[in-house]
């Protein structure tokens, strides 16, 4: 999957998005690293036969090898989902984001 940081890896999260497992990483990087505080990898699922098909959702071999060696990896890492702090510095993240993804589009549309 190309990660080499393996002792920046902090958590992850899987979703499932339009018929696919959505896995993303997150790093803890230094203030000014210009590495991504997250990647993301989509997995789609593979096809069922007919006789699989009672056995529920099938899911792709790597993306199970993915989670377990991340487990492994985040095994203490994890954080309490209701710390303040951590949600606090997931939400100014994506402020973040969005502010830049704003600016983004009001300059496309000056462009016009």
């Amino acid at each position: 999957m190309g990660i080499t940081c393996l002792d920046e890896v902090t958590r992850y999260t899987l979703k499932q998005n339009q018929g696919a497992d959505e896995l993303k990483i997150y790093f803890q990087r230094n203030e000014n690293s210009i590495l991504p505080q997250s990647t993301k990898f989509s997995f789609t699922s593979p096809t069922t036969d007919s006789t699989a098909a009672n056995d529920g959702p099938a899911i792709d071999t790597t993306l199970l090898s993915a989670i377990s060696e991340l487990d492994n990896l985040t095994r203490n890492k994890q954080p309490d989902p209701h710390n303040k702090e951590q949600l606090m510095n997931e939400l100014n993240q994506f402020e973040t984001v969005v502010i830049a993804k704003i600016e983004e589009l009001r300059a496309n549309l000056q462009q016009w």
